[in-house]
Formats: structure tokens, C-alpha cells, sequence
């Protein structure tokens, strides 16, 4: 099974343009020579904010990559990241990846003048170098993560019971291991072979390998033997993969996150083009940000040819198969998993 990349998210509220340069001024910034005005650096930098959800706090026009946190994101966590190119002609990437939305920032007239089709030659030339090299760079960073991940895996004792599990209502897998107070998740790519590490620790704290590959990876939750002429469920995170394959019995491809949904749908259909696939959506808040569980599972489900599940709890709290599994019971996940429906045929009512 192969996965592509993710697929662009949410769009922002507006009001929260400012957050990470607020309070900080123009000396903020490298004080390296610029092709650009220092004021369209400052307002690009504020306006991939807004549409991206960056935080940016100390920018550094370098031309390197430069992880940074995201507004409401978790603490610690480097989910988004940018680039200022600062040699002609200069521009601005930034990327989400929380969400997958990136976005090439050009500079105008003010900063570097209009673009020459020769400058947009050696941009375009430039661009493409720069992709080899990351993707040569990035390679080989997950490779030697996957010999760590490896090596922890096989080391780690077999998951008898854990306190995030005893938590959350649901019982270990035969993939699930335990190093130390941990519960290590295994992620494997399409073919297979292992590539990362998930840590979840007794209070639920998690963590992902450093370095590990996850774009593309998944972890499978079935039986010794399943039948795959049944129906396959895709999902974002373990707790909810493990009430829908223990509430179901159907076979389960935990995504890890919501923009992992499309990628992992996409590998599964081309695995098994006649096989039904059912996306299992988190019903999030319908906050500023959205509802990203429901959002990305549609446009998952849409691409896969899939169908669409989304849980509802009866006090119209938001939820998980997860919450739903704990507050409702086994029969109650099966029966809305049972009701799926096809996204095409416009009969989403929620």
C-alpha cells in the first residue's frame, strides 16, 4: 500500500493575525543583508501566520528550514515550519503540517521588483534542487530512525495491559508492546516495514519517535486472520482504532492524525480497489478551527471512494468512536459504523 502527501486543511478565523510577532519589532529579525524590504518580510511573515496558524517568534531569513509551534497547538510541539529565501528572487514557504496546507509567499515590487522569466528560470531550477536534496536529507534521517524504532520495538516487552488502555476502555493488541511506564505503538509504512515509534505514557502524554517517518504510515489493527472481503475501517489515533476493531471486528488502519486520513485511504484503496472503506471521523468542536475530524475524514473518504461514519453522542458533546465506545457501549459504535454513508450521495445530515 502506498500513501501520498497530505492534503490542505482549515482555514483560519480571523483576529489572530498577529499572534507569535506580536510585541516583537522589525530588530527582531536576522540582521543578514536582505534582497527584500524589511517591511514585506514583516507582513508576509504576519500574513502566513494568519492563513497557516504559525507561531514565529524570532525570524531568521536564512534560507534555511526552521520548525515552529502552532497557535493552540500542544506545548513542545514544532507542528509548522517556513523558510525566508533571502536571495533573488525572494520569497517566503511556510507549511502546516498539522493540517498539510503550505503556501509560497513571492515578495513584490517594493522588495526585489518584478520577476524576470530568467529569475523565474533559476527560481524554478532552484526549487528543484531544493527538493532533492530535502527529500535526499529527509530519506535518510527516516532510515536511521527506523533502526532506532527497530531496535526499541524489539527490545520492548509484549503489552499485557497499560493505564492508558485500562483509561480509555479497551484492551491491548498483539502489536502494542511496553518499554519502561510506556506504551509503544509500532508505524509501519506500505510495505510493511516498520518506520517509526508512538509513545503514550500512564497519563496520556504522547510522542512520536524523533526523526521517525510518519507521513504515509499506519497501524493495522485486525485479527490473526481477517477476512478482507469485509468492510475496512481508517481512523486517526490508537483509543479509537481499538473500539472500533474490538466493537466491530473489522479490520482498522490507525492513521495517527487527521492528515494522515487521506494518504492511508488512498494506499488502502489501491490495495483492495473493490474492498468497501469506511472513514471513522472524529466529531471535534465546531470551534474557530473547524471541524477537522469531520473535514479531513470527508475529503478522505471522497478520494478513497470510501464511506463516511461520524459518532454523535447523545448530549450532543463532540466525540470519538473512542467516548462513544466508553459512554454507550460496543453494540452503539457498531451500529453507526454499520450506517455509514456514501458522502456522494449527499446524505451527511450532521
Amino acid at each position: 500500500m502506498t500513501a501520498g502527501n497530505e492534503s490542505p486543511g482549515r482555514e483560519r478565523r480571523s483576529g489572530r493575525e498577529t499572534k507569535g510577532l506580536a510585541g516583537k519589532s522589525e530588530n527582531s529579525i536576522s540582521s543578514r543583508p536582505l534582497s527584500v524590504n524589511r517591511n514585506d518580510l514583516w507582513e508576509t511573515l504576519v500574513k502566513a501566520q494568519a492563513e497557516l496558524g504559525l507561531v514565529i517568534t524570532q525570524p531568521a531569513p536564512d534560507g534555511r528550514l526552521h520548525r515552529c509551534p502552532l497557535e493552540g497547538g500542544r506545548k513542545g510541539s514544532l507542528d509548522g515550519a517556513y523558510k525566508v529565501n533571502p536571495d533573488p528572487p525572494a520569497n517566503l514557504w511556510a507549511m502546516n503540517f498539522k493540517t498539510g496546507l503550505k503556501k509560497v509567499y513571492l515578495f513584490g515590487a517594493s522588495s526585489s521588483g518584478p520577476w524576470s522569466p530568467a529569475e523565474r528560470r533559476a527560481w524554478a531550477a532552484k526549487c528543484e534542487d531544493d527538493r532533492k536534496a530535502r527529500e535526499a536529507a529527509q530519506l535518510a534521517a527516516w532510515a536511521v530512525a527506523a533502526q532506532k524504532a527497530e531496535l526499541i520495538y524489539t527490545e520492548a516487552g509484549p503489552c499485557q495491559g497499560h493505564p492508558y488502555l485500562n483509561r480509555k476502555g479497551v484492551q491491548p493488541h498483539f502489536r502494542l508492546k511496553v518499554s519502561d511506564r510506556d506504551l509503544v505503538v509500532p508505524l509501519f509504512n506500505a510495505a510493511g516495514e516498520l518506520r517509526s515509534l508512538q509513545f503514550i505514557d500512564p497519563a496520556g502524554q504522547k510522542r512520536f519517535l524523533k526523526g521517525g517517518q510518519k507521513a504515509g504510515c499506519f497501524l493495522t489493527l485486525k485479527a490473526e486472520s481477517t477476512d478482507q472481503g469485509q468492510p475496512l475501517v481508517v481512523c486517526e489515533g490508537l483509543a479509537t482504532g481499538l473500539s472500533l476493531f474490538q466493537s466491530t471486528g473489522l479490520e482498522v488502519l490507525v492513521a495517527f492524525d487527521a492528515g494522515g486520513l487521506k494518504a492511508v485511504a488512498l494506499g488502502a484503496r489501491r490495495d483492495w480497489p473493490e474492498r468497501v472503506i469506511i472513514l471513522g471521523a472524529d466529531n471535534d468542536s465546531s470551534g474557530g478551527s473547524g471541524n477537522i475530524g469531520v473535514t479531513k475524514a470527508k475529503e478522505a473518504a471522497l478520494a478513497a471512494g470510501g464511506l463516511l461514519s461520524i459518532p454523535f453522542m447523545v448530549d450532543g458533546h463532540p466525540c470519538d468512536f473512542n467516548d462513544l465506545h466508553q459512554a454507550e457501549g460496543p453494540e452503539t459504535v457498531r451500529a453507526f459504523v454499520e450506517a455509514a454513508f456514501d458522502v456522494k450521495e449527499g446524505l451527511d445530515n450532521a
